[in-house]
């Protein structure tokens, strides 16, 4: 079942994360926990983090989340940064002091790469993301994740498939049906075909307009229906990269001066 916009909308800071948590994953997370009553530290020395990658994390910590129920497979780690960014390249020098191996003390406790779980937040809270290594062997291990920008209303996919993926299990002793559960919240192919499905509607939408509108032949409107939607992407992207005005909301909010005068289809001639 998809989650609630509202419920990762309000994600600002560490309490409000773990009510997403405990309310909407069930999560067995006791009611308004401090930080010290679920975690506990990793020290850089523990996790012979070099100083350039301890000084990426906050006070550089490594935080963990005490285990919620005995035998839980997953290692859950709680990673807040010093910065506004998500540094992949840290997580993977911490995953090397997690993972068994010969230079660690074997007297800490370990876990195989894809029982690790990273929950990670930027500062203040800006951006909030999800990691997980796919592979058996670091060197060739790929990070992959999901998160949300505070605030943002581009969250439909993530509430959909992404955040549902993590909800606790019903049957906690089915360890390998755990951790394939949580690993497949990492998996890009049902995006994928999410993508794909509403390009297509939209596709269908704009060839139709341009048809009626335009008094294009369908094949016509069709290209460039196309044309249109994949232009749209590579705006898209250059404002995600902060490169459209330095907005991430450029195309959006250009929109809105539009709406008034919707047959003058003067959008699409000025964005640019």
């Amino acid at each position: 079942m998809p989650l609630d916009a509202s419920s990762v909308q309000n994600v600002r800071d560490f309490s409000s994360l773990l009510n997403l948590l405990r309310n909407d994953l069930s999560w067995p997370l006791p009611d308004n926990p401090t930080s010290e009553d679920i975690t506990f530290d990793w020290r850089p020395g523990e996790l012979r983090l070099p100083d350039s990658e301890a000084q990426r994390f906050r006070d550089g910590i490594v935080q963990q989340i005490r285990p919620l129920v005995s035998n839980q497979p997953f290692g859950i780690f709680y990673v807040e940064f010093a910065d506004a960014q998500v540094y992949r390249t840290a997580l993977r020098h911490v995953v090397r002091g997690l993972v068994p191996n010969r230079r660690r003390d074997p007297a800490l406790q370990a876990w195989q790469l894809p029982n690790i779980l990273f929950i990670c937040a930027t500062k203040d809270y800006e951006l909030i993301s999800f990691a997980h290594f796919k592979g058996d062997a670091l060197a060739k291990a790929k990070l992959t994740s999901f998160g949300w920008e505070r605030g943002s209303e581009y969250i439909h996919t993530l509430c959909k498939f992404n955040l549902p993926g993590l909800k606790w299990p019903d049957d906690e002793s089915d360890q390998e049906s755990w951790v394939a559960s949580w690993s497949k919240a990492f998996d890009k192919e049902p995006l994928t075909k999410e993508f794909f499905k509403r390009f297509d509607n939209a596709l269908d939408l704009i060839k139709a307009d341009l048809e009626k509108f335009q008094k294009l032949k369908s094949a016509d409107a069709y290209s460039r229906a196309q044309l249109l939607l994949e232009r749209l992407l590579f705006l898209y992207f250059l404002q995600r990269r902060g490169w459209l005005n330095q907005n991430r909301d450029y195309l959006v909010e250009n929109l809105k001066t539009h709406r008034a005068r919707l047959n003058d289809f003067s959008y699409y001639m000025t964005i640019g």
